[in-house]
């Protein structure tokens, strides 16, 4: 029982900590997208063709 609250309590801080580094700067996940949107940014030049930001 209490190695399940630790793995919740885990989960639970890791989606928040993604959360907040996401609303931070949305880009900052931009590797974890779908290639066709990483292509998108690099278009709108908000990457760059190595995959950092701008």
């Amino acid at each position: 029982m209490i190695l399940l609250a630790e793995c919740v309590a885990a989960c639970i801080l890791f989606t928040l900590v993604v959360v907040a580094v996401s609303l931070k700067d949305p880009l900052a996940q931009v590797n974890n997208w779908p290639p066709a949107i990483q292509q998108r940014a690099r278009e709108l030049g908000l990457i760059r063709e190595d995959g950092l930001l701008v």
